[in-house]
């Protein structure tokens, strides 16, 4: 009697886009870190919080790996709408929401 092997499975690396909800210094060196390794970002922090420029820091010499959204990180609602929102920038990624506490 012979066994029968499993089919060979083959590993495919997740291809992660990330939510990041409320940028205070510790997340935005995350953002940092996860942007070296190619990470795309939807950032939803308020107005006139530092959000905003962290996007543009990280679309610097890129082709476009962040987007703002102005809005509050504590409203489910609106954390919902950047995840929705993610999901239409990067189709072929797994939205993921991290959130400062």
């Amino acid at each position: 009697m012979t066994e029968e092997k499993p089919a060979a499975v083959r590993m495919v690396p997740a291809r992660i886009a990330y939510v990041l909800a409320g940028i205070d210094p510790a997340m935005a060196a995350t953002a940092r870190q996860l942007a070296d390794g190619g990470a795309s970002f939807v950032i939803l922090d308020p107005p006139g919080g530092p959000g905003r420029a962290l996007v543009l820091e990280l679309n610097t010499g890129s082709r476009g790996r962040a987007v703002y959204m102005p809005g509050n990180p504590a409203l489910a609602s609106e954390r919902a709408e950047a995840l929705v929102e993610c999901a239409r920038c990067w189709p072929d990624q797994t939205p993921i929401l991290i959130q400062r506490p």
